[in-house]
């Protein structure tokens, strides 16, 4: 746990991350974006990044605010070219289904970045996995 806003879990092997946001309050936005991009800074560029976005917790939902930061993750990874896998998890809630809508039409598109959206978390680390086999297919 990085704050009482944000959780960064790795799996066993240390290659997939879910990055959960908490709470949707300025600064725990704030914090969720700089975990994201410090993690993508960190990365090896020359490696493929799988992320797991967990934005289905109840008190989460599309604020203004949140949505225009969630672009500078975008535009980080467009920025820097890196290839990115990420499985986006939302709530099953009105807010959940107007996340999903509004995620898929103002995503920032890049060839090397993958985005697939979710409504719970067991079929989000099953496209993670898939994907990641996929690269190492390869």
């Amino acid at each position: 746990m990085i704050t009482d806003a944000v959780r960064v879990e790795w799996n066993e092997a240390h290659d997939i991350v879910t990055i959960s946001l908490l709470k949707i309050d300025r600064s725990s936005i704030d914090a969720y974006v700089d975990v994201n991009i410090d993690l993508l800074r960190d990365w090896n560029k020359a490696d493929t990044i799988y992320k797991i976005q967990d934005l289905s917790h109840e008190d989460v939902n599309p604020t203004p605010y949140l949505r225009n930061r969630l672009k500078d993750i975008y535009a980080y990874i467009r920025d820097k070219q890196m290839s990115v896998r990420v499985a986006v998890v939302l709530g099953t809630g009105l807010p959940g289904q107007i996340f999903t809508i509004i995620s898929r039409v103002a995503a920032i598109t890049s060839p090397n970045l993958t985005q697939r959206f979710f409504t719970n978390m067991s079929q989000a680390h099953a496209w993670i996995k898939k994907e990641k086999q996929k690269q190492a297919a390869q």
